[in-house]
């Protein structure tokens, strides 16, 4: 019996059409974000910082873009991690 029957064939390509169709979407949609300016967000490096009286925290650094955010604990109504806005 062979792999590429009549009856299997237009389910095989069926399926190359959607391989492709979902490749050059998500290609285009890359594309158009970086034309339009928008950041992807990456992979973050940790960095404590020396000052002892400051809230306790972490410098968080983008290592794609090089932009640098400040991550404390928020003691607010509801207790987690917070960050301010990424700056270059």
């Amino acid at each position: 019996m062979s792999f590429l029957s009549p009856k299997s064939t237009p389910y095989i390509l069926g399926a190359c059409v959607v391989i492709i169709a979902v490749l050059g979407i998500a290609l285009y949609s890359e594309a158009n974000a970086a034309q339009t300016g928008r950041m992807t967000l990456g992979p973050y490096m940790l960095m404590q910082h020396s000052n002892p009286t400051a809230a306790a925290g972490v410098f968080r650094i983008n290592v794609n873009t090089g932009y640098v955010s400040y991550c404390y604990i928020d003691t607010g109504n509801k207790s987690g991690v917070s960050c301010t806005a990424e700056t270059p």
